[in-house]
């Protein structure tokens, strides 16, 4: 029962890609978390929804996309437009936690990082975090320092 799992009622907005974000977000959906994954409408979503194997080629679909996608839902959202970029500022609210896993400096030039959305949602056990990606987390010797600097909170 979904009301006796560890994370039921915590909402996560994630803006994934391809492996490493899809796979932790499965596994928090899988804990009970409520997923909720940003698809950009304009080049039709996840690219890891065109990686065959196809259960049905008419779907377009990868069993790849739908294994690590498993258990969440997707939007479609454009936050790179200002009416796209406000409407997730009236999202964020909503959610618990905001996670990406995308690339560079990507985060920030989308308004996705803390000091674009800390604001939007004044709740207090909001969570960012970030996961990967040269921006958010910098490259640093020890691997132990660079996991306590890709995530933050409030």
């Amino acid at each position: 029962m979904a009301a006796d799992l560890p994370l039921h009622g915590v909402r996560i907005l994630a803006f994934t890609q391809l492996g490493a974000g899809p796979f932790g977000m499965m596994m928090l959906a899988d804990l009970g978390a409520e997923v909720v994954k940003e698809e950009h409408p304009a080049t039709g979503g996840d690219e890891a929804r065109t990686v065959p194997p196809f259960a049905d080629p008419d779907a377009h679909d990868g069993l790849y996309y739908q294994a690590f996608n498993r258990g969440t839902r997707s939007i479609t959202l454009d936050v790179g437009a200002p009416a796209g970029h406000a409407l997730l500022r009236r999202l964020v609210p909503r959610f618990d936690a905001v996670f990406n896993n995308l690339r560079g400096d990507l985060t920030a030039r989308l308004g996705l990082d803390h000091a674009a959305l800390g604001g939007a949602n004044p709740a207090e056990r909001r969570v960012q975090a970030s996961e990967g990606s040269e921006g958010a987390c910098p490259r640093m010797g020890r691997l132990a320092d660079r996991a306590a600097r890709c995530s933050f909170s409030r």
